[in-house]
């Protein structure tokens, strides 16, 4: 019975860090619009790296 606790709370432990890590990229790309928003310099050139951080796949 140990072990398979041990597999949960691990289990838990998984997806509460994916979870965290997640909010962390949102709150990043977040922080950088508002920062280029507020210096004027959110244009349509600023979207290759947003594609890049969303989805490393798309990224050319």
């Amino acid at each position: 019975m140990r072990i398979n606790i041990d597999v949960l709370n691990a289990e838990n432990q998984l997806y509460v860090t994916r979870r965290d890590f997640a909010k962390a990229v949102l709150d990043t790309l977040m922080s950088q619009f508002r920062l280029k928003a507020a210096v004027g310099a959110l244009g349509e050139t600023k979207w290759p790296p947003l594609t890049a951080l969303l989805d490393p796949s798309l990224a050319q």
